[in-house]
């Protein structure tokens, strides 16, 4: 069944934006495991974070990995849900270009030996937007309530790639 607002296609840079906090979750030897990161660069379909090989969730990555990131603004009323592969990678210049001060609470400077890449190349999503507030919000579902008709809620769409 199609739903309202999948012919409103957005592309990757759209809807998520570098210094965003994404719910980073990918799959496995360990399973499932999820954790806020933020977001270092956005590049067409791919996104970038910093991270630490030292972690076990980051040593437990193969390349294609599947991974989820998610992130949500309530003060927006903006949600987007991303979905693709996965893969580690330690490219200094890579890691330079990314760096902001943000990233010395968790490493000892870009040149860090403990510093990788973890890019995710998003192959599809969703995003969704309501109203601007939350009064907004309120009044719509009231409307909505009323009216049996849910396009008052907001948009939604589907993330393309490429």
């Amino acid at each position: 069944m199609d739903r309202p607002g999948h012919s409103n296609p957005r592309h990757v840079t759209d809807v998520v934006s570098p210094g965003t906090v994404a719910m980073v979750t990918t799959r496995g030897r360990l399973g499932h495991r999820s954790r806020p990161l933020t977001i270092a660069s956005v590049d067409g379909d791919r996104l970038c974070f910093l991270v630490s090989e030292g972690s076990d969730w980051v040593r437990d990555l193969q390349p294609g990995t599947d991974t989820e990131c998610t992130v949500a603004d309530p003060g927006d009323n903006h949600y987007v849900a991303l979905s693709g592969e996965s893969r580690v990678v330690h490219d200094p210049e890579l890691i330079e270009r990314l760096w902001s001060p943000a990233a010395n609470a968790f490493f000892d400077g870009a040149d860090d030996p403990d510093v990788r890449v973890l890019e995710v190349g998003v192959r599809e999503g969703q995003w969704w937007e309501g109203p601007d507030s939350r009064a907004g919000t309120l009044l719509a579902m009231v409307r909505s309530a009323i009216t049996k008709d849910e396009s008052s809620m907001g948009t939604e769409g589907v993330v393309t790639p490429g």
